[in-house]
């Protein structure tokens, strides 16, 4: 599985990904807002999630869409309408409800401590 990361990136450095290498053929790959360092793929601010997936998967077909903490950033518009499945990771639910108890409905899963 191709997994699309956006969000908060824990590391500085992306060569330090290989240390995390899946066995079972998983790969992850970083998204970011345009001007974002450390990420390996960009997005524009008018762009939609389906022009996104789009155009990464001419070079690396995606199959997951995954946004860690997106009331901090926000995924690229139309998420809902996004050609491969979404997941809402988000930590701080009990800080961030207002901006989270309606956005949450647009992604096909959320997941929260």
């Amino acid at each position: 599985m191709n997994i699309l990361a956006l969000g908060i990136n824990l590391w500085q450095d992306n060569a330090e990904l290989a240390d995390y290498e899946s066995k079972r053929g998983h790969a992850v790959r970083t998204l970011g807002a345009t001007g974002e360092p450390c990420v390996d793929y960009h997005f524009a601010p008018d762009e939609t999630s389906a022009q996104v997936i789009e155009r990464i998967s001419r070079e690396w077909p995606v199959d997951l869409l995954l946004c860690g903490c997106p009331e901090l950033y926000p995924p690229p518009l139309e998420v809902e309408h996004c050609p491969v499945r979404t997941v809402a990771v988000v930590s701080d639910w009990n800080l961030y409800k207002p901006q989270l108890e309606q956005n949450l409905a647009r992604f096909d899963v959320a997941v929260s401590d």
